[in-house]
């Protein structure tokens, strides 16, 4: 589970106590977490950031004991809102800011060793993304009140 401020927790017993996940020392560690989703029981990415401030994305491959922030020459410059996992290695986020850089998507495909980000020209946040297929999916631009698709 993660939340505001920097709450990486997990339990081992259904939600009947909770522990502080081991956070490594990245200046993007402590950031909010706005989502995490897991590919198997092992392999999890978690994502958040703050607005104006940086967008970051961590991920455990033991089961969330331990969770690594993206470098920080990776980090896209808005928070992002949600991830989807295609495997353990490609991942994609879904980023924006409303006034300056518009919607943005950040991508791995090496498990989180290298990420590219992109703008793709269209102003607005993209808070959800989902994919009806591995090559179909869609975002909702929030405030823009518009969705895209590819």
């Amino acid at each position: 589970m993660g939340g505001k401020p920097h709450a990486l927790v997990k339990s081992d017993d259904g939600g009947f106590s909770w522990q502080q996940a081991e956070i490594d020392t990245s200046i993007l560690a402590f950031l909010p977490v706005l989502n995490i989703k897991f590919f198997n029981s092992q392999y999890g990415y978690a994502s958040g950031g703050a607005f104006e401030n940086a967008g970051v994305i961590w991920n455990t491959t033991n089961g969330g004991d331990k969770w690594f922030a993206i470098d920080r020459v990776f980090a896209p410059p808005d928070p992002v809102h949600q991830i989807h996992l295609f495997d353990s290695l490609n991942v994609i986020g879904s980023s924006g800011d409303r006034e300056v850089f518009g919607v943005g998507m950040i991508r791995t495909t090496d498990g989180g060793g290298f990420w590219e980000y992109n703008n793709i020209g269209i102003q607005g946040v993209a808070y959800d993304l989902e994919f009806r297929t591995d090559y179909n999916a869609w975002a909702a631009l929030g405030s823009a009140e518009t969705l895209i698709y590819s």
